[in-house]
């Protein structure tokens, strides 16, 4: 189980589509003075596995968390 605790609306140029996960996960943690390194689990469900890749890339370089702790259910890419 989890709990969401926010959500937020994120609009970007198509150049740069590849990042809004990254700048949503961001918003979301700074709204609620919450860090990286607090998440159990950040789900990015995106249909596309190179906006999550290039997300997860930019979302790693801010926490003590690496890419070896991903997991995946079948459903989406997970990071840690």
């Amino acid at each position: 189980m989890c709990t969401i605790v926010d959500y937020v609306e994120i609009w970007h140029t198509p150049q740069d589509i590849a990042t809004v996960p990254e700048l949503a996960i961001q918003k979301v943690l700074r709204r609620n003075n919450l860090t990286l390194d607090e998440m159990t689990l950040i789900e990015i469900n995106e249909a596309f596995a190179a906006v999550v890749l290039v997300s997860a890339h930019e979302i790693l370089e801010l926490s003590e968390k690496d890419l070896s702790q991903s997991e995946c259910d079948g459903k989406c890419i997970c990071i840690w």
